[in-house]
């Protein structure tokens, strides 16, 4: 959802300076460079969530297993766009 919101405020901004004359179309192009990455990083930390969440249970009290759950986001996201 975070992820959305951001991804919307971003959109926003660009295509109120089009439309208004601020900017040229290239401002929207550049729309997608900008996100994918972190829209990227943001999927896979998602599906590892649900994934060490199913294995361990939904309610997770025990902070072991709290910490067991994060990954290197940054290593997870660059894996998955190709760099």
């Amino acid at each position: 959802m975070n992820t959305g919101l951001q991804d919307t405020q971003n959109l926003g901004w660009k295509l109120h300076e089009v439309l208004r004359g601020s900017a040229g179309p290239e401002l929207l192009a550049s729309y997608d460079t900008e996100r994918r990455a972190t829209s990227l990083r943001n999927r896979a930390q998602t599906v590892h969530n649900a994934r060490k969440s199913a294995e361990v249970g939904w309610i997770m009290n025990d902070p072991t297993v709290l910490a067991g759950i994060e990954i290197d986001v940054d290593a997870v996201g660059k894996e998955e766009s190709g760099e």
